[in-house]
């Protein structure tokens, strides 16, 4: 067949395929034309250029033609066209044209790039028979039309014939009606006005009709429901329609959904930074931070707050940061012209029922980042299943957004920021301030005693007990008190700090008091800290002397916790002292007792156990006889720490017969890993070891995860102490991970601390540098100073090993600064014997001896055998430095210490009196 033969369509394919171009790159320079896009336009056929910018070509068919032509670089002849209209446009009338309604894009939209891909391909994907539809929901102002928008232009490209576009006004008491907007599409696509039928079903056939054999995007602009988009759905799959609305177009069919959220933190800054100018946001970051975070990170509120700054060019952007803090004014500073965050608002909170605003307005009391269904059941006074309803109705209007079930739970719920204040602002004015405040304090009241109840259930030790509560709610603590607690945490710390601001004393005092047991004593110690201190000012302003007492003691448990043991010291003697002025015995005996524990972690162990005697013999008294048990395992690890195994031995026995009483298999459980720990010291390895695997599996099956990483870690440094390092370094990792996963900083910091160990004993001294570098950190970071100290000390070893003498002296000089500050004779002690291997290796023998002395004066006044031998085995290995041969009878002497510890082996024994 020659060229001559060739249908017009042959030769263009054959022209494409010459030029290497795919239907796409054709279809790309096609619309490149159409739309203007002069820069891509090449410089021939400059009649049909001329011709199509003046509109002079206006038929549908003859544009693309001339718009072939320009790309291809060819005429009417060689293609074989005629500008005669084609069949499918007889319906148009002489000025019909091409339609490019899209508004303009967003040209500093920001952020949003998988969403932006994702509907891009949902748009353009082929499909043989249905019409791609997209629908974008989502709350008012995060920005639905500016995606859209921008999506839509980046698709231009596949939908060459063009795009419609329509404003359906969904959110306004008058949505657009449908037979309008079909009415409105048909004359722009040509058709005379007298022809187009008054029927909506008329009106939609014939669109379907008209684009029936066109590939158009069809985008449909804040849509009403479902019902108002259907008869703009083109029958053709060349379409495509992308729709926003604020309520998801669930019955809309054969639609992809995607419900839009607010930006993150950076995509914040960056649209921030674009509309006041980049170089303004980097000068002041953490402001222009501090703004975006007060906007909620809603596109809507940054452009007017952006707009509002880029207007006042000397306003230092922290000024207005500042005043956008306040809540009063909050949704005033997001006004600006006809952009107004609160209108924005109001119109999805008017279309609502009363009932349902009045639910809405409620839920703005709460402080919560989050909460469950029964909190509005409470607040309104209604049925769980009523406020199951009315949720669902405030999550379709989108003032309310679903987030997902916390621990298998039932479903919680999340209020925006900036919408929690319009609810505020609604609550103040249809119901009043007074109102609002009542409905705060029954929900914090019900907050306490929720929370007394879980912790009562969790640690039935008697310091609380269970409250009468609001079944729903009470219902989910009964279930499972420890993750509701979790899962409540931010309920408490807002808690706090809410009824503080309204003056409500005893129920900020109460709820703070709960905050040790609600975070499990670990994470977050600041934010506990805060919160504590305003429960104590709240105590002290309403004079309630019990409260004060139970907040100091809380602030003990806390501090401890954290390693302020200071700070916990100073507070548990002040929560005796009310205790006992006030004829609280048995809370006495609990501050007593948590004082021992903080005087055994700080090495006091002789005051340690004076004040676990005084809260025992209380205990005993009373026949609390789980308090028993639980000061029973701090008296036995007061006598571990002493190298008095023997008694060590007897208390732990002790208490894990109480336990046995109770049938508590946890505390039974972890009181066994407390022996294991004794056998560990005695040198008895395998019997430790036995006893942790115990332990593990039953720790492990009720679901312990923090003393199962106890278990691990004590696993691993008995399998270190008898030279497994491999197996040592496992253990320790396995210990990390579940420490790491319950957000314990100070149980991540010691077991780094003891992979660190680890590879000291290993010789690896880089591998032990960098774990006890970051061990250190961490320390650091929580303000644990007696474990920085010691783990300097460690450093120091390290440094040793390497012989690097002067970071070694910079080590211990650090630690020794602050074994004194805290007055830490354990700690002192310690430190001297690693003076002593540093000055025996660089050959300093009198400062090494000097060195052990020190040493070995403190352990008299220290109770504890185990130091006892590893200081007189360092002072052998001086001695044999030295040459002196009464080195073997001070070695002996060490090892006898540990034969009548229990150790069994020479192998056992010589691992621990080496140069550890």
């Amino acid at each position: 067949m020659t060229t001559e033969d060739q249908r017009p369509n042959e030769r263009l394919v054959d022209r494409r395929r010459e030029r290497g171009w795919t239907q796409g790159e054709v279809a790309r320079r096609v619309a490149a034309v159409i739309h203007r896009d002069t820069a891509q336009v090449v410089a021939i056929n400059a009649d049909y250029v001329s011709r199509l910018e003046r509109g002079l070509i206006r038929r549908p068919r003859q544009i693309y033609l001339a718009a072939f032509r320009i790309v291809f670089g060819v005429g009417d002849i060689e293609l074989g066209f005629a500008d005669q209209p084609a069949a499918a446009d007889a319906n148009m009338s002489d000025s019909g044209r091409l339609l490019f309604q899209l508004p303009p894009g967003i040209s500093d939209f920001v952020g949003r790039t998988a969403v932006v891909d994702r509907l891009i391909r949902a748009l353009t994907r082929h499909t043989a028979r249905a019409v791609n539809i997209v629908a974008i929901s989502g709350a008012a102002g995060v920005g639905k039309s500016a995606l859209a928008l921008h999506v839509a232009h980046a698709v231009r490209a596949h939908f060459p014939d063009g795009q419609l576009y329509a404003e359906l006004r969904g959110t306004e008491p008058a949505p657009a009606p449908t037979t309008e907007v079909l009415g409105r599409f048909l004359t722009d696509l040509g058709l005379d006005a007298g022809s187009i039928p008054d029927q909506i079903d008329d009106r939609a056939r014939l669109l379907r009709s008209a684009l029936g054999h066109r590939r158009m995007l069809v985008m449909l602009d804040n849509a009403c429901d479902a019902r108002q988009v259907r008869p703009l759905v083109p029958g053709n799959a060349d379409c495509a329609v992308l729709v926003t609305s604020r309520k998801a177009l669930i019955a809309l069919e054969g639609a992809e959904h995607r419900q839009l959220d607010v930006l993150t933190p950076d995509e914040s800054v960056e649209l921030l930074g674009r509309i006041i100018g980049v170089e303004r946001a980097r000068s002041a970051p953490d402001a222009t931070a501090d703004v975006a975070r007060l906007c909620g990170r809603l596109p809507l509120a940054l452009r007017i707050a952006g707009g509002r700054i880029a207007d006042r060019a000397t306003l230092p952007l922290a000024a207005y940061a500042q005043r956008l803090s306040d809540e009063q004014g909050q949704l005033d500073m997001l006004e600006a012209g006809d952009l107004a965050v609160r209108a924005s608002f109001e119109l999805s909170y008017t279309s609502c029922a009363e009932p349902t605003r009045r639910a809405f307005r409620m839920l703005g009391v709460i402080e919560s980042v989050d909460f469950a269904a029964w909190t509005l059941a409470l607040l309104a006074d209604i049925e769980l299943p009523q406020a199951l309803q009315q949720l669902e109705y405030l999550v379709d209007a989108r003032l309310l957004e679903v987030v997902g079930a916390a621990h298998g739970g039932p479903a919680r719920y999340r209020l925006h920021d900036l919408l929690r204040v319009f609810a505020r602002e609604r609550l103040d004015l249809e119901d009043g301030a007074a109102d609002r405040r009542a409905l705060a304090e029954r929900l914090l009241a019900e907050y306490v005693a929720l929370g007394t109840t879980a912790v009562a259930r969790i640690e039935p030790s008697g310091e609380f007990e269970p409250l009468p509560a609001f079944a729903p709610a009470l219902a989910e603590v009964e279930a499972d008190p420890l993750g509701w607690l979790q899962t409540e945490r931010a309920a408490f710390v807002r808690g706090v700090g809410q009824a503080h601001a309204a003056g409500l004393w005893e129920l900020c005092w109460q709820l703070a008091e709960l905050l040790p047991a609600a975070w499990g004593n670990v994470g977050s110690g600041l934010i506990q800290l805060r919160s504590g201190r305003l429960g104590l000012d709240a105590a002290q302003v309403s004079g309630s002397k019990i409260g004060e007492a139970r907040i100091r003691y809380s602030l003990g448990v806390l501090d401890h916790a954290q390693a302020r043991y200071e700070q916990a010291e100073t507070e548990l003697r002040f929560s005796i002292a009310i205790f006992t002025e006030i004829g609280d015995g048995f809370r006495t005996a609990l501050a007593e007792r948590q004082l021992g524990e903080t005087y055994r972690r700080t090495g006091l162990l002789d005051q340690a156990q004076l004040h676990y005697s005084t809260a025992l013999a209380v205990f005993e008294h009373i026949g609390n006889v789980r308090m028993v048990a639980a000061t029973l395992n701090g008296i036995g690890d007061t006598y571990r720490g002493m190298g008095r195994w023997a008694e060590a031995v007897d208390h732990l026995d002790r208490g894990i017969r109480l336990y046995e009483r109770l049938g508590d298999q946890q505390q039974i459980a972890r009181a066994i890993v407390r022996l294991g720990c004794v056998r560990r010291d005695q040198a008895r390895e395998a019997e430790a070891k036995r006893l942790f695997n115990h332990a593990l599996i039953v720790l492990r099956k009720l679901g312990d995860r923090r003393w199962e990483a106890n278990a691990l870690r004590h696993l691993g440094i008995v399998a270190r102490n008898v030279g497994r390092y491999d197996e040592a370094l496992d253990h320790l990792a396995d210990s990390l991970e579940l420490m790491a996963e319950l957000a314990h900083p100070r149980g991540v910091a010691i077991v780094l601390r003891d992979i660190g160990d680890t590879h000291r004993y290993a010789g690896n001294p880089d591998e032990a540098q960098d774990a006890l570098a970051e061990a250190l950190a961490r320390f650091v970071d929580i303000g644990d100073r007696h474990a920085q100290a010691r783990t300097r000390v460690r450093l120091a070893d390290v440094a040793r090993r390497r012989t690097d003498w002067a970071l070694a002296d910079a080590q211990l000089s650090h630690a020794e600064e602050i074994y004194r500050r805290l007055g830490s004779r354990a700690g002192m002690a310690r430190l001297h014997r690693y003076r002593a291997l540093l000055e025996r290796d660089r050959g300093h023998y009198v400062a090494a001896l000097a060195a052990i002395d020190a040493c070995e004066t403190l352990l008299t006044e220290l109770p504890r055998g185990l130091w006892r031998a590893r200081a007189l085995a360092t002072r052998a290995t001086i001695e044999r430095a030295m040459g002196l041969p009464e080195w073997q009878v001070t070695y002996a002497q060490a090892e006898e210490i540990y034969r009548l510890g229990g150790a069994s082996t020479l192998a056992e024994l010589r691992f621990w009196l080496d140069d550890r």
